[in-house]
Parts: structure tokens; sequence; C-alpha cells
């Protein structure tokens, strides 16, 4: 089992503390984004888990879920969170605890934050459909991700991170809206490091999920910021002129991505939402000329993981997020950078789209899955989600695909979206869809795949194609074991070849003690004749069922 204190980052990689070992993590995601937040996982569901070589959890865990009003922490619902914790380490499972959200807020159509964290900054939550601060508005999966950029979510976002420059004279308490959501945001999670204090298989803690800079970088507050969008196109002004009662005429929707459907006029019948921003802004209120990644989000990171670690111990790991737009990131040794990487596409599109897919970092097109994965991990040690919506055709493949390319990156850990213990139509959260696990069966046998968890060496190949696994490192002198560790899951057959050494077969890990210094070897492996180096060594799985 992988526990805290085992491993540090460095340089994008995961080394193991006392020998030195490279270490890959496969893990899921577990959601549980509305109350009452439960994962409702089951001893059964971690021994599934763990016979399919996901060996880590990524646990969802909304601010709303541990203070519901604000001072006010939810003990009983904390001590849920332990017992879950608990029961994984017992069937040696890792664990990462997700402060996760989408659009800030339920009332915003998303999940995360409390309602009276909008309240509180003068916002009258009752009024945010009619003004179309947000839209629940489900004909399309993928809907909500227009309320990113709508009143609700830009205006939280940016307070959150940047209120001190762009709104300095809203404050809260005396405090700078910036500073009053951080310090609760902080201060909740804080509670639950403090709770999972002695628990060994809690590696570490997001920052959180998916967080957006707002309006942050905006330069033109009268120009819609984004090309691809469901829903409503509204400017920030036109957001802001509806917080202010105004009506606009001639706002076009899109019903399906880049498709207008039809033309309206939106009056929010003199409903007054809020007046943080004021109408006679000027264009470029919210430009921006330096990184937005220094600038905003490395002081929250700071403070954040600070918090954390004090609370929870100084052998926590923080997996930071940032918008894609704005890598590379560079991180601290306790820091671990975890991007996303989605077939944006397919999943729009609900087909398998296998080229071009949108690079999700330049947003263009790109004809390489591998090419999109390297732009999205500049400076980053894992893919905290990658998945498929299961509505459309052939999206098992376009997960497939995604891993294949994730493993020809060697990006050290993969989270799949996500493992629902008892789904039967949808995750139960905005129409979506992605839950590997559906009707008590396995949707795609792509997810259960071998990996090598940790190896002595330095990795060149580690892939796994048409039900052949080939593993190729190289050794490496500083390492105090020879020993590599290959997770094969236990629903496979498979034979072993290797070029040397000399393995045995524990459970489910093949344990694989290369030979030092190995000279004057030419390997042959997958389907190719290829010449390697002498200090190469190689192991293939053939493996059939599949």
């Amino acid at each position: 089992m992988l526990t805290r204190g085992q491993i540090d980052c460095i340089s994008g990689e995961f080394i193991e503390k006392h020998t030195g070992r490279r270490i890959f993590v496969r893990g899921v995601n577990v959601p549980a984004k509305l109350p009452p937040f439960k994962h409702n996982l089951t001893h059964a569901d971690l021994t599934r888990l763990m016979s399919w070589g996901l060996t880590a959890i990524r646990l969802v865990v909304p601010w709303e879920s541990i203070e519901p009003r604000e001072g006010v922490y939810d003990r009983d619902y904390m001590a849920y969170i332990l017992a879950t914790v608990r029961m994984c380490g017992s069937h040696g499972m890792a664990v990462i605890v997700d402060p996760h959200q989408d659009c800030w807020s339920r009332c915003l159509g998303g999940d995360g934050a409390p309602e009276w964290t909008l309240r509180r900054l003068g916002i009258r939550t009752e009024n945010l459909t009619a003004c179309c601060a947000t839209t629940h508005d489900q004909s399309h999966a993928a809907m909500w991700v227009t309320n990113y950029e709508l009143f609700g979510c830009a205006t939280m976002f940016t307070l959150f991170f940047g209120s001190e420059r762009f709104a300095p004279n809203v404050r809260v308490d005396g405090l700078s809206a910036q500073e009053w959501l951080q310090t609760r945001f902080i201060g909740a999670f804080s509670k639950v490091a403090a709770v999972l204090k002695h628990e060994k298989n809690v590696i570490g803690f997001g920052t959180m999920n998916e967080p957006s800079l707002g309006w942050i970088g905006v330069r033109d507050i009268y120009r819609c910021a984004k090309f691809w969008r469901f829903g409503y196109a509204l400017s920030p002004i036109q957001c802001i002129q509806m917080a202010h009662g105004q009506s606009l005429r001639n706002v076009i929707f899109y019903g399906y991505p880049f498709i207008p459907f039809r033309i309206e006029t939106l009056n929010p019948k003199k409903l007054y939402l809020s007046d943080i921003w004021p109408l006679d802004m000027k264009a470029d209120h919210f430009a921006l000329d330096e990184d937005p990644v220094s600038t905003f989000f490395r002081p929250f990171w700071t403070a954040f993981g600070s918090k954390i670690q004090e609370a929870g111990g100084n052998d926590l790991l923080i997996f930071t997020e940032a918008p894609l737009q704005h890598g590379p990131i560079h991180t601290t040794r306790h820091e671990v950078f975890s991007p996303h990487f989605y077939d944006i596409a397919t999943i729009g599109l609900r087909c398998l789209v296998p080229c071009p897919i949108i690079n999700p970092v330049s947003g263009w097109p790109t004809f390489s899955r591998k090419q999109a994965v390297h732009a999205t991990m500049t400076g980053g040690a894992m893919i905290g989600e990658t998945g498929t919506s299961w509505i459309g055709k052939n999206t098992a493949l376009a997960l497939e695909k995604n891993l294949i390319a994730i493993e020809e990156n060697l990006v050290p850990a993969i989270f799949i979206w996500c493992y629902i213990s008892n789904h039967t139509v949808d995750d139960g959260w905005n129409g979506e869809n992605f839950s590997i696990w559906s009707n008590n069966q396995l949707r795609v046998k792509s997810v259960v795949r071998p990996y090598a968890f940790k190896v002595a060496g330095r990795v060149h190949i580690m892939e796994f194609r048409k039900g052949r696994f080939v593993l190729e490192f190289t050794d490496c002198l500083s390492m105090s074991s020879l020993e590599t560790i290959i997770v094969v899951p236990f629903i496979l057959n498979f034979e072993i070849l290797i070029s040397d050494g000399a393995y045995c077969i524990q459970n489910n890990h093949v344990v694989y003690t290369h030979t030092p210094g190995l000279a004057s070897a030419m390997h042959r492996i997958d389907r190719k004749s290829t010449r390697l180096n002498s200090s190469h060594t190689v192991i293939s799985y053939a493996v059939f069922c599949l």
C-alpha cells in the first residue's frame, strides 16, 4: 500500500524515499457531489477496485458537506469521512482528499461551496436564475460549463482569487472578499486534515478541483470570452447589466456546441441581484499582463498547503490545479501539479472523434493525443481526472486511446473519473454519465490494465496495447533496490517474458529482479525489431483475455 511520507515528487516524478525507485499510481475518483454527500463505498467495491489494479482513490469532499452553515462544522460528516478512509486503508487503498467544486456551488448549477458564501457577499441567490447569472439547463450533459462564464460563478472566482486587485471595496467582516473566502475555505479543509491526521493511507490533499480565474485576465468585458460555448452567449458586461436588472435583446442561445439555436430577449423583470461590479467599469478592468498562476494561484497554494500540513502532518502531499491554459507550472517539493485530461470533442459531440481532438491547453485541434497529453502535463506528475461520457457512440474506445496516450507520456499517476457504487442510469449530477461501473458490471475493459508500481531504474517505455504490456527501463546506480514491482489485475491471464534476471509472483504482483550491469544485449519488443542499449531491461506481457 502507498502510505504518506513514502514518496516525494521531484521533477515531475514520484520517487520512493528509502530506495529511490520510481513509483506509478493507478486510481479512481469516487464522487459525492450532492446531499447527503455519501460515497456509498462498500468492502465489496474496494475489493473489486483492488482486483482491477486500481489501488488509490481520489475522494470527493465538497466544502458544503463540511461547513453547511458558516462557522458550523458537520462533525458527523467528518466522522463518516474518517470511517470511509479507514475502510479504504483496510483494503490497502491509498486516499487523496479532493476539495471538489464545479461552478462554485450547487446554487450556481454545480457543487462545492455553501450558498452562504454568496449571500455574505451581498448576492441575492433567489434571483440568480431570473437574472441569468446561472443556468440549470440539462438539455446537454456539458451545458453546465457555460456557468463558469456567467455572473455567479465568474464573480465568485474573481473575488476568491483577485478581489484585492479587482474589487478592493468588497469586504466581509473587515476583510477583503479574497482573504475572507480563502480563510473560510482553508479553515474548513484544515478541520478534515486534523481528523485524518493519523491515517497513514491518506497521502495528500488537493487544493481545489478545476478552479477558475473567473473574469481575471479578460481584456475586453464587452466581448464574449470563449468561442466554445453552450447556452447563453453573454459578455461580462452583459452579465453585469443583467445583475443590475437590465434587459438584453437579441441574445444568442447555443443549444448544442457552436450551433446557434434561438435568439431571445432576456428580461430579469428589474430584479436586483448585486452591485459588486459597477456598470461604468472600463473595458479592460480585468486585463492582466503578468502570469496569473504566480500572481493569484501560488499565494493560495502556499497558504492552503501550510495550513493543511500544520493540521494534518508535514508528510502530506499537496495536489495543485490551475486552468490548463496557464502552464507550465513549477512546483515545490511537497506539491504535485495535477491537471485533468479529457477528450473534449468526443464528450461534447457524443461520439468518438478519432482525429483531430481538441488540445485542452491551447484550445485548438491537434492530430495527436500524445501531444495533447504532453502539453497538458508540462510540469505535472498526475492526471487527476480522465474519463469519458457513456452517452454516445464508441466512447469506450476514446477512453482507451486516452489511457494509451497518457501512458506513452509516462505520467506517474492516473485517476479515472469515476466509480459510482450504485450507478444505474447517470451519475446523479447534471445528467453526466461517466461511471466505469454500472448495473453491477464493468463498462470498459481498458481500465483494467497492468502497470509498473515501483521501478528500480529510469523508465523509457511503459505501455499496454492490444493485450500486450511492455516495460523498458535503464539501470540506475543510485537505487538501493533491484526489485521492480508490476501490478497485474487478477482477472487477466498472462505469460511473462523477461530479458534477464528473475521474477516471482506474489498475489497480483510480479516482483522482478534485474541483472545489474548487463552487457551486450539486443532485445525484441512488441511486433517490431528494436535495437536497445545494453543496459536496458524489457519485460513483456502477453494478455490473452482482452
